[in-house]
């Protein structure tokens, strides 16, 4: 009885650290520049779907890293926009640069997945990493990253990068989505710890050994996957090796949407699958969110207006202190990540919207799933239970 008492209260107390984005922040590891130069072979493997907006710069930022062991694969998916041409030029003119096409997208995979494994079965380095088309890194990026995984004996190193927000609706929705994110998947801490099953990565970067990767079978033991990254860490860490996500907002830098509609768009496609594997647990969630984001105003308002009436007594006060309490955390949590982000420190004020705004996501992706209309992202439409892509119309 007692065992199961211990149990619960740590699992209460593990539950309440999550809530606390200090405590994450706290826990998160910097990522020092490299005090000596590492040898070690690196093949770096960039997908590329229609990605005209910023491949040239991300490319860029790449083949002029300050490193002497390293070779660059883009692996174009089947673009439809300008982004062969600007890879062609770019090939052109660095030879570290490999540009191949990926073949077609087999029918059990998701399409990143798939450029990812073709790209990885044509790398030589001892160490492959795998990042987005809409990132850039800063020149010193890859001595540093290869130098603090070797000197930690990791197996697979994944980095939290700095986020460029720079419309309204990146800056309200997004920190609400990493603050959701980071409160519900598990703690740094948790994810660190060899011990514990959790695992974490952040699919804009993640850095593993190629022997390590062969030996867990790769992508292709997650094919059908949307949520890559955190199934290739729990893939990795289920096999015993040593993971960990750490800070390397100094070197690495992506905006992932330019707009509201892409947000909507792309959230709507990730929570289109956690919907496919529990629509009930989705929409409690979407409630949750609601909850807190809009019933601490709907209790202090109802409290004022009792008080105003001349109706109010002690609940109304109660009712008052409590939404008034819960206002003031959300406002605090917003304004702690925006500060965290880097953004005027008055979007945080507007947290509670951007939850209510993630709760709508949540809603629709509900809504594609039970009327049967799937998602389409990037040209490809996605209706199976694992991720089954079909071709549609393009997506831009």
């Amino acid at each position: 009885m007692s065992n199961s008492a211990g149990s619960l209260g740590k699992g209460i107390a593990l539950k309440l650290r999550r809530l606390s984005l200090l405590r994450t922040r706290r826990a998160m590891v910097a990522v020092p520049p490299a005090v000596a130069p590492p040898i070690s072979s690196v093949t770096i493997i960039v997908p590329a779907r229609n990605e005209e907006r910023g491949i040239e710069a991300c490319v860029r930022s790449l083949v002029d890293q300050s490193y002497a062991n390293y070779d660059v694969v883009v692996v174009d998916d089947g673009s439809e926009d300008a982004t062969p041409a600007i890879l062609q030029r770019l090939a052109a003119e660095s030879p570290r640069l490999r540009v191949m096409r990926a073949p077609s997208l087999p029918p059990s995979w998701v399409g990143q997945t798939w450029a990812w494994q073709t790209g990885a079965g044509q790398a030589t380095g001892e160490w492959l990493l795998f990042t987005d088309a809409d990132t850039e890194h800063e020149p010193g990026m890859l001595a540093a990253v290869i130098a603090f995984a070797e000197s930690r004996g990791l197996d697979m190193l994944s980095l939290i990068t700095a986020q460029t927000l720079g419309s309204w609706g990146e800056r309200i929705v997004l920190p609400a989505i990493f603050i959701v994110s980071l409160q519900t998947g598990g703690s740094l801490e948790e994810a660190n710890d060899p011990q514990s099953p959790v695992a974490m990565a952040n699919g804009q970067f993640i850095l593993i050994r190629r022997a390590v990767y062969e030996t867990a079978g790769g992508f292709g033991m997650i094919r059908g996957e949307v949520l890559n990254d955190g199934a290739l860490a729990r893939l990795i860490k289920g096999h015993g090796y040593r993971i960990m996500l750490a800070d390397g907002r100094h070197w690495v830098r992506t905006r992932m949407y330019h707009s509201l509609g892409e947000i909507w768009r792309g959230f709507s496609k990730n929570a289109f699958f956690a919907v496919k594997q529990s629509l009930a647990k989705v929409l409690i969630g979407a409630a949750l969110l609601l909850g807190l984001s809009l019933g601490p105003f709907i209790l202090a308002g109802l409290a004022v207006a009792w008080l105003v009436t001349g109706t109010g007594n002690f609940w109304a006060w109660l009712a008052l202190l409590f939404g008034g309490l819960g206002i003031v955390w959300q406002m605090v949590r917003g304004v702690g990540m925006a500060y965290s982000m880097r953004i005027s420190l008055g979007y945080g004020l507007l947290h509670p919207l951007g939850l209510i705004i993630l709760a709508g996501i949540l809603l629709n992706s509900a809504f594609l799933i039970l009327s049967g209309r799937g998602v389409t992202w990037k040209g490809r439409g996605y209706h199976g239970q694992r991720a089954t892509a079909e071709r549609s119309a393009p997506d831009r």
